[in-house]
């Protein structure tokens, strides 16, 4: 009796598919998945299944009898891993960056290991080349697809943790994009926190995607971010012409307060982003009830954020003007994300550039089951909640592991045809 995995070496988005075969008819089997990470957490998944009439058994088909998740899922032993370290709600993903990412797939029969393979999953394909990136106040890192260009060019972004995102422009170079990881705070030499954040400095960044000789002519930049960083894409295709198409995950069309790093926290009433030296308008936090500090953790932030669009006439004045844009719109958004109501915000920007008759593209995808947290495919899902670097809190993202790996999927192809303009 055989594993067969393919690929055993590919992209963390490539289909992974796990098979068995040379069993007897009927046979019970378990299926065991394991990595231990960076931090030396050791995550583990199991899965029973019996073999089919021909004695073989296929991941994307079969449903296990029990085991760490339900349905029928190639990828199952993967995104339902969970981890029994001590620091079980820390951000895995992210803190490994573009390291490779490495599974054990167990094959046992009557309790005993009959067969083993081991996966290699990469943010990064062959060719793909990273170049560092620090000039006219810009510090960011530009991936560049293998083969000859010339290649689309897109700008990334991630949203209140602040940093630079890697493992994102590594995966969207290898897709054939040439990307730009932008870190815009909480990074050296950027700012410490997401307050008073120019225009000014993404204006500059798109600016050097433009003029890049490997860039795809004639034609624009294509803006993708997460969270605050949703909110951002959408702003920059409303402030910038040079943005043709914009792939906006959990966001606001609604400009919120930024974000200090002590004292009010997410509560605060500064502004996040300035245009020409002033501030773009904003909504700011109403206080009410305890402070998000003083709340049981973990904290879901969406309550707050409902709270503050009771003063409707000020979330109008802070509202994003969509209709200025000359992009394609794509939204994304999960329909329990206790962070901020992404979904909420996400209708309110489409009711807004139909009432203004918006010409170009747009489109929403809302997912019922998941939360603020859309995972690359095949990776670990099962953290619903973490320490936010910001102020050290937990707060709770939403979302079931399953609905969260199914959207995050989802997304991600969508993400990817909406930047090819398909």
């Amino acid at each position: 009796m055989k594993l067969e995995i393919t690929p055993e070496v590919g992209l963390i988005d490539d289909d992974v598919r796990v098979a068995v075969h040379g069993g007897s008819p009927g046979a019970p089997v378990r299926l065991r998945g394991h990595r231990t990470d960076r931090a030396g957490s050791e995550w583990r998944s199991w899965a029973d299944f019996n073999l089919d009439a021909e004695g073989r058994l296929d991941l994307a088909r079969a449903e296990p009898l029990a085991g760490t998740y339900r349905g029928r899922h190639a990828a199952g032993l993967f995104w339902s891993m969970r981890t029994e370290g001590p620091s079980p709600a820390r951000e895995e993903t992210l803190a490994d960056q573009v390291a490779d990412l490495r599974f054990e797939i167990t094959l046992e029969v009557d309790g005993r290991a009959v067969d083993s393979r081991e996966v290699l999953l990469r943010w990064a394909g062959p060719g793909v080349a990273r170049e560092a990136v620090a000039r006219d106040g810009v510090i960011a890192s530009l991936w560049v697809p293998a083969g000859s260009p010339p290649f689309r060019p897109v700008l990334s972004f991630g949203g209140s943790d602040g940093a630079v995102h890697e493992e994102t422009g590594a995966l969207l170079a290898s897709r054939g994009f040439l990307t730009m990881a932008l870190p815009y705070f909480r990074y050296p030499g950027l700012p410490p926190e997401l307050v008073d954040i120019p225009l000014e400095y993404f204006e500059r960044a798109l600016n050097m995607l433009l003029d890049d000789p490997r860039a795809a002519r004639p034609g624009g930049v294509g803006v993708v971010g997460r969270s605050r960083g949703g909110e951002l894409a959408l702003l920059l295709g409303a402030t910038f012409p040079t943005v043709d198409a914009v792939v906006a995950y959990v966001p606001s069309g609604i400009v919120h307060s930024g974000i200090t790093s002590g004292g009010p926290s997410w509560q605060s009433d500064v502004p996040s982003w300035t245009r020409a030296g002033a501030p773009v308008p904003y909504l700011g936090h109403v206080p009410q009830g305890s402070p998000a500090s003083e709340l049981p953790p973990p904290v879901r932030l969406t309550p707050l954020y409902c709270a503050d669009l009771a003063d409707w006439g000020s979330a109008q004045a802070a509202a994003i003007p969509l209709e200025r844009s000359a992009a394609r719109l794509l939204l994304i958004s999960g329909m329990d994300d206790a962070m901020w109501p992404s979904s909420l915000f996400s209708e309110l920007a489409m009711a807004r550039l139909h009432a203004f008759g918006y010409p170009r593209p747009h489109r929403h995808l809302a997912f019922p089951e998941a939360g603020h947290r859309f995972n690359f495919p095949n990776l670990p899902a099962t953290t619903t909640a973490s320490i936010h670097p910001a102020d050290g809190q937990m707060y709770e993202y939403g979302g079931t592991p399953e609905g969260n790996t199914r959207a995050g999927l989802e997304a991600h192809r969508a993400a990817l045809a909406w930047l090819r303009g398909e």
